[in-house]
């Protein structure tokens, strides 16, 4: 039967996603029950909220197609609720959808290789626009950013002489987590007034943001190494004088709290929440558009 043999890639589509195989056994049952339209659910409890997680799949043509899953974040005390749609396109796993509704203020973002609508393979920073107006179906509109600041991210972590950076493993791991959405645990040197500090990347400014473990920004100058600070000062000496010579603007980016300038330029926000065209071939996921059926497409 044509379905079970499609079943492989649905069932590795969905253990790319993080499901492992907890849904195999039930998407079997549903498929040889005739199903069409399948939507199955899982809900985790982390540390004060839950997340819901409902995996969709489609049949088409004696075809089976993982459209991607709606991810949905409840607070337990307060009630307050985060959901939204994730195409399979853009291929978030469910801990980058957990990361993703973190915080809706200073929204995170997470690194992915992604197919646009002409199944050209591109990178970007993906993050939601907790902004912008709703999509007709409900969802948050996603925001896409240039993928050249994750390019440099792991030399510019060397600006910095957090005790984890000092070992290349350690390091490749950390910028991994970055690329994941996460907010990471630092350690500065001995001399330093934090024990720890948390970091993670605001894609929309092309930073690195640093905060101490209440929350608070901290400026990044205090955790450089001395190249690194001078090379910073030098830049923002420049920055003002060219703004002198042109009576530019008066705020200096480079002085803005726990974050590490960088040129992330935005490079697409769509109301359907598709990516924009720029190619970048690097970084291909396994059989990254097998089992998905671009028509097929739900929750613009």
């Amino acid at each position: 039967m044509n379905n079970e043999i499609n079943l492989y890639d649905v069932k590795e589509r969905l253990k790319y996603a993080g499901f492992g195989t907890q849904f195999n056994a039930e998407l079997e049952k549903r498929v040889a029950a005739g199903e069409i339209d399948i939507k199955m659910s899982r809900v985790e409890t982390v540390n004060g909220f839950t997340m819901k997680y409902e995996p969709e799949i489609a049949i088409k043509e004696d075809n089976v197609y993982y459209n991607g899953m709606r991810a949905t974040r409840t607070e337990l005390e307060t009630g307050k609720e985060i959901s939204q749609w994730f195409s399979s396109k853009i291929g978030i796993t469910k801990r980058e959808a957990e990361n993703l509704l973190s915080d809706t203020e200073n929204p995170r973002a997470a690194f992915k290789g992604h197919f646009n609508d002409q199944n050209e393979l591109q990178h970007s920073w993906v993050s939601i626009n907790f902004k912008a107006p709703l999509t007709d179906s409900g969802n948050h509109q996603l925001s896409f950013f240039s993928s050249a600041y994750s390019a440099s991210i792991a030399d510019r972590l060397t600006d910095f002489t957090f005790l984890e950076l000092q070992d290349q493993a350690i390091s490749r791991e950390v910028v991994k987590s970055l690329q994941k959405g996460e907010t990471i645990t630092l350690t500065p040197r001995e001399d330093s007034d934090y024990k720890k500090v948390l970091a993670y990347v605001n894609a929309s400014k092309g930073t690195l943001t640093i905060m101490d473990e209440s929350g608070t920004m901290l400026k990044h100058d205090q955790f450089r190494t001395p190249e690194a600070k001078k090379r910073h000062q030098e830049s923002r000496a420049d920055w003002m004088t060219r703004q002198t010579q042109e009576g530019g603007r008066q705020t200096d980016p480079t002085e803005q709290p726990g974050q590490h300038q960088s040129a992330a330029p935005e490079t697409g926000i769509t109301s359907t929440g598709e990516p924009p065209t720029t190619i970048d071939r690097k970084r291909l996921p396994k059989n990254p558009i097998k089992g998905q059926d671009p028509s097929a497409m739900k929750h613009p």
